[in-house]
């Protein structure tokens, strides 16, 4: 059976789904990349990647990071 979920959870996974991609293929600081998914404040983006991960967007960047697939923006990520 299929699970419903109601938009604004849709959006926020799509958001954190696109964020731990930029945060692994990205050079871009965390601040950079809550803005450019669309998250209010970076403050409240660290919150609920913490809530949904476990992990703080930093900790999760240095514990997934491969330095030879990184570039330096979204845009080279293909966003």
């Amino acid at each position: 059976k299929e699970e419903k979920i109601s938009f604004s959870n849709y959006v926020k996974n799509a958001r954190l789904a696109q964020a731990k991609k930029l945060l692994l293929q990205t050079t871009m600081r965390v601040c950079e990349i809550s803005d450019a998914v669309g998250f209010a404040s970076g403050k409240y983006f660290g919150y609920v990647f913490k809530r949904e991960t476990g992990m703080t967007p930093l900790e999760y960047q240095k514990a997934n990071f491969i330095p030879d697939v990184a570039t330096p923006n979204a845009l080279s990520a293909g966003q």
